[in-house]
């Protein structure tokens, strides 16, 4: 398997170096993600889960899709990538924000968050996704309120912002 590379940044974002991603974790280096929220017709958000295998947030809901920017990538670059890879979409995306999240590791990580409207059939990536649906925000909402766990830290953040 290839090695990822991924930039590393100061606390304002501003490039510093990049190195392998393991590397930039181990260190606790601040970094860049995308994450993507795709709505149905009904304003409905697709929520993914993450396979028990995977070393951060195992078995939790997350995104539809997301994933860190490549060293040769800028954000929208790497959002497209992400949806493509994890959900087989090529689909217009908006740039909705950006958030400086803090990791429990004591990093920053720069989130950048795109949307997009689902208007075609997907195909999930089972390494990466192994349940999805689509949620009602009020119903997700709830759900956040009453199993907080069962959601990635990040996406939680997103969805709060």
């Amino acid at each position: 398997m290839e090695t990822e590379i991924i930039d590393y940044v100061d606390e304002n974002d501003n490039l510093v170096g990049s190195a392998p991603k393991d590397e930039v974790k181990r260190k606790k280096l601040n970094y860049r993600s995308v994450h993507i929220f795709i709505f149905d017709k009904n304003q409905q958000l697709l929520i993914c889960k993450r396979p028990p295998t995977k070393e951060t947030y195992p078995n939790q809901w997350t995104s539809s899709a997301g994933g860190h920017v490549k060293t040769y990538e800028n954000y929208a670059t790497a959002a497209k990538r992400e949806l493509k890879e994890e959900l087989g979409l090529e689909i217009p995306l908006t740039h909705m924000f950006k958030i400086k999240y803090t990791h429990p590791r004591g990093n920053y990580v720069f989130i950048d968050l795109w949307q997009g409207d689902y208007h075609t059939n997907m195909k999930a990536d089972k390494s990466e996704i192994i349940k999805y649906r689509f949620i009602s925000i009020k119903d997700l909402k709830k759900e956040i309120q009453l199993h907080h766990s069962r959601f990635v830290g990040p996406f939680l953040k997103l969805f709060e912002t």
